[in-house]
């Protein structure tokens, strides 16, 4: 009986462990942008769609994008959102500052980030890459994350200003995403009833 229990415990903690939570990343609007740098490139999406995950504590985004208005211009995306807070905490911090103050206020499920650090890397042909970070100043904005912070619509989604440079280069950009959960991933209680089923099994047969 201990060996089923030290099985079934070793599938579940995984998952157990995990607190992240999966999504689809895609533009804020089919016709529009994911990732808007000018000098770079002003209408980049996703192909077919990022993949962003969410921790309490930091997210991470990866994806391959390309420009709508010359499908030759490729890039790979990769972003870590990190010193996250929930709205409470930005707001308790004095911080107010809000990227399309506009939109529908629905702080339940808001959350913010203060740094970004990520690279924006050509791969059609050319070695173009560009470093990413939170820019201060006039757009000085945390990234958020949450229902109508994609700043385009009162969709869950994204939204960032950003610095985009490299040793020759500096660009002002832009993220707006939409975001989307794919398929639930079994729960953790799920798979520890898995892991349970599986050793029975397994204890059985050996007794067979």
């Amino acid at each position: 009986m201990l060996r089923i229990f030290v099985l079934a415990l070793a599938l579940a903690l995984p998952a157990a462990a995990s607190a992240s939570t999966l999504y689809k990343a895609s533009a804020h609007h089919p016709d529009k942008h994911a990732v808007w740098v000018p000098g770079v490139a002003t209408d980049l999406h996703f192909d077919p769609h990022g993949t962003f995950t969410k921790n309490d504590d930091h997210w991470t985004l990866e994806g391959a994008l390309y420009s709508k208005s010359d499908p030759s211009k490729t890039y790979a995306l990769s972003v870590t959102f990190s010193d996250v807070k929930t709205a409470q905490q930005y707001l308790d911090a004095g911080h107010t500052a809000l990227k399309g103050a506009g939109w529908h206020e629905r702080q339940d499920d808001w959350m913010f980030a203060k740094t970004v650090a990520g690279t924006l890397t050509a791969t059609h042909g050319t070695f173009d890459s560009y470093n990413i970070t939170r820019i201060g100043g006039k757009h000085d904005y945390w990234a958020q994350l949450g229902t109508g912070l994609n700043d385009k619509n009162d969709e869950y989604g994204l939204s960032s200003w950003l610095g985009f440079y490299n040793d020759q280069h500096w660009h002002r950009g832009d993220f707006n995403w939409n975001l989307e959960r794919p398929v639930p991933e079994p729960s953790a209680a799920l798979i520890f009833a898995t892991g349970l089923v599986i050793a029975s099994r397994a204890r059985r047969k050996s007794l067979a």
